[in-house]
């Protein structure tokens, strides 16, 4: 099945996944459990990668978001344990009270910028909040130590667990070299001192490593504190004389080194590889980082885009340089898949290079090797070019608009962009054909479709993949007749398609929204509305309108989920309406909407928008729930019952219960119900149902309840279905009733939860 490969898992998803999977394995210890779980990871994330379900960009997350929860759970282990001996690490805050001190794992290198690769160490560092001495265990008076040993304690678990060898290999390798003081360094420090070394102390590599610095596990606030404490030390306002001549000369070092050894070409290291192009946007980020904020960003494509904008790039450079990185990572993590390896050089033999280039895509024409290695030459000769301009060259006045030479040409749109926009162009003339007389009259050139295209990638984060998703939208929508079309509710006119055509050029970058749009195509005249903002009772009186006229449970089933896929859309297309990435093509300058905002999520989505996103999709399920609610109520012959009159409610849990819910997110549901009636309650009794009467308690009745309201949501119709329900987080889990009596349930959570 497709579940669960069309999406990045969130570390949140990860979380619950993993502790899932290490109750199964009780006879193992904790490396092993986590050795495997990484494994059975890692092999969906390669068959999204190799499948082309998922973008360079989704790969690397989510290999981070891996590492991150696995370090969580390694550190939550740590830290009990040495709780349970000791007591909790206790310090004083500014005032003087007593309060736990607190405990972090500060990612560098490429898991800090959550670009990890296959194969990657994790560069690691600890710190903590403040001094102090521990609680002590109530049992002896030596179980109280300081909190440097406490600490150093979970430090030193966090390592043997996460990086030690075992018969299944160490989870990840972990690297603590780039620690306050390195290798001479103590393995934790307080972050008022960590602070102190990068002020005073550290060498300019060093604090160069700091601009991908971020918590991976742990205390976030901690950072925060330390990176805050530490960052007019990273990106000083005046920036020093060496500061790009300190970078280059480390690259030299690189250089004389890997040229000793003689090996095929390394895509990682040799000229023109990646670490080119991460020092490049390092040494700019630290020469101008002091007096423009914005540039202050860790994920590489992203620090590109916004050089580009504030003109540190030319939009030439960084369209090359952006495609460079995303080619040579996906050269390296194909290196990488096949033994699982380390490893970044390309293999000189003539049939492994022929092997490797088949597997980066290049399956047609006689010699795909040839093909494959011009490529890697032009993309490495790009990026040598650029990195010469900014080390060699005066780079104290901006970079040109037009770099030199650059042929006249549409910038930013290369010859598969071209072939990608005549091709979903043709597509859309027939598929505006095949709508209305209205729109035939009206009927757009192809050439002004190119145009309205080539306007439109901007607003694209994966070019590509929306261009192939609106052509097979066209596809699809063109095997529609006219009358189909109006049954379906399709309401776009002739002067709406130019509109229509450009948010589907944003909305197809979505994975998730491409599948409903490709399928249910007239789900596209959704798009033309503007309904923001998406609040509860709106919400509800859409759903609410859409059944109202049905006549049994099962047509308001259908269209329920009709109404729901729309508003889905919706908010899939407001959310997108505030991205702007670094791999749109033609796109240069953010979207102003996004400019200023120091929090992302994923480098795409703002902290604000994507938590009023996730409230948004959070109260259409809560009006879905109580709509089904409804429905289910009649297939009982329950007609005039509404569900606010009986004495039951539906908890949510998990992503639902904490209001973030997102795409594709299941329902967890607790079904909660007055235990302290007599049955039938006084509401149910007069109403002749036969389920009422053929049940001979409540639990009975709200049993068969929940099971009607699993049938609404989560069935498989014509018209798809709503959301996947669990109802496995109830108590007993799979063993306990669907649905429970409240004073059950209350004797339940104070006894025995």
């Amino acid at each position: 099945t497709r579940r669960g490969f069309d999406r990045v898992k969130s570390t949140e998803q990860l979380s619950e996944e993993l502790a899932r999977f290490v109750t199964r394995i009780i006879e193992a210890d904790d490396s092993t459990r986590l050795a495997r779980f990484k494994r059975r990871e890692l092999l969906r994330i390669y068959l999204r990668d190799c499948l082309g379900i998922a973008t360079l960009s989704e790969i690397t997350e989510e290999l981070s978001n891996l590492a991150d929860v696995i370090l969580g759970y390694g550190l939550a282990r740590a830290n009990q344990e040495m709780a349970n001996l000791h007591g909790a690490p206790l310090t004083h805050d500014i005032r003087g009270r007593i309060e736990n001190a607190e405990f972090a794992i500060v990612a560098l290198g490429k898991l800090g910028c959550r670009e990890l690769n296959y194969a990657s160490d994790v560069d690691l560092f600890f710190v903590f909040s403040g001094d102090g001495k521990t609680a002590g265990n109530g049992r002896s008076r030596d179980s109280v130590i300081s909190n440097k040993e406490f600490f150093f304690g979970v430090a030193e678990r966090v390592v043997q667990t996460i990086g030690r060898s075992s018969d299944e290999g160490a989870v990840y390798r972990i690297d603590l070299r780039l620690r306050p003081y390195g290798r001479d360094g103590d393995m934790v420090s307080e972050i008022e001192r960590a602070a102190d070394y990068y002020r005073n102390r550290a060498h300019n590599w060093e604090r160069q490593a700091l601009i991908r610095a971020r918590a991976s596990a742990g205390s976030e606030i901690v950072v925060t504190r330390f990176l805050n404490l530490v960052r007019d030390s990273i990106f000083t306002r005046d920036a020093l004389p060496d500061t790009l001549e300190g970078v280059r000369r480390a690259k030299e070092q690189i250089d004389r080194k890997e040229s000793a050894r003689m090996r095929g070409f390394n895509v990682k290291l040799g000229p023109g590889g990646i670490r080119e192009i991460e020092f490049i946007a390092q040494a700019l980020q630290l020469q101008h980082g002091g007096r423009e904020p914005w540039v202050r960003s860790a994920q590489t494509l992203i620090v590109l885009a916004r050089l580009a904008e504030k003109h540190y790039l030319s939009e030439a450079e960084r369209a090359r340089l952006s495609a460079a990185y995303s080619f040579l990572r996906m050269v390296e993590h194909r290196l990488q898949m096949e033994h699982g390896a380390q490893t970044h050089t390309l293999p000189t033999a003539r049939s492994r290079v022929e092997l490797l280039a088949r597997r980066c895509g290049y399956t047609q024409g006689d010699d795909p090797a040839a093909a494959f290695i011009r490529d890697l030459e032009r993309h490495a000769s790009d990026v040598r070019a650029v990195y010469n301009r900014v080390f060699v060259e005066d780079v104290r006045s901006p970079a040109p608009a037009t770099a030199p030479h650059e042929p006249a040409r549409r910038e930013g749109i290369d010859d598969e962009t071209s072939r990608l926009i005549k091709q979903a162009s043709a597509r859309l003339q027939k598929a505006i054909h095949a709508d209305s007389s209205e729109v035939k009259k009206n009927s757009i050139g192809g050439d002004a479709l190119e145009r309205m295209l080539e306007s439109a990638l901007p607003s694209a984060i994966n070019v590509s993949r929306a261009l192939r998703n609106l052509a097979a939208w066209a596809d699809s929508f063109a095997t529609y007749t006219t009358e189909q079309t109006r049954a379906s509710g399709w309401a776009v006119s002739g002067e709406d398609w130019p509109k229509l055509i450009e948010r589907l050029t944003r909305v197809l970058s979505s994975q998730y929204l491409s599948h409903l749009l490709v399928s249910r195509p007239v789900l596209a005249s959704a798009l033309v509305q503007d309904r923001e903002p998406f609040e509860p009772a709106a919400l509800l009186h859409v759903l609410s309108d859409a059944v109202e006229h049905e006549s049994d449970a099962a047509s308001k089933t259908d269209a329920l989920r009709r109404a729901w896929y729309r508003l889905v859309t919706e908010i899939g297309y407001s959310d997108m309406s505030v991205v702007s990435s670094p791999l749109s093509v033609a796109g240069g300058v953010e979207r102003s909407i996004v400019e200023g905002q120091p929090a992302t999520d994923y480098g795409l989505r703002t902290t604000d928008n994507l938590r009023n996103i996730n409230l948004a999709q959070t109260a259409l399920a809560e009006a879905v729930l109580r709509i089904a609610s409804t429905i289910a109520l009649e297939s009982m012959g329950l007609d005039g019952i509404r569900p606010e009159q009986l004495p039951f409610a539906i908890l949510g849990l998990g992503r639902l219960g904490h209001a973030g819910m997102d795409y594709g997110s299941d329902l967890d549901l607790l079904i909660v119900f007055e235990d302290d009636q007599p049955w039938p309650i006084k509401l149910l009794a007069p109403t002749g149902s036969s389920v009422v009467a053929g049940c001979g308690t409540a639990h009975e009745f709200y049993a068969k309840l929940t099971s009607q309201i699993v049938r609404v949501l989560s069935s498989i119709t014509r018209e798809g279905l709503l959301y996947r329900s669990d109802l496995r987080l109830r108590p007993e889990g799979k063993s306990g009733p669907v649905a429970l009596g409240l004073s059950g349930f209350l004797a339940y959570i104070t006894n025995r939860a």
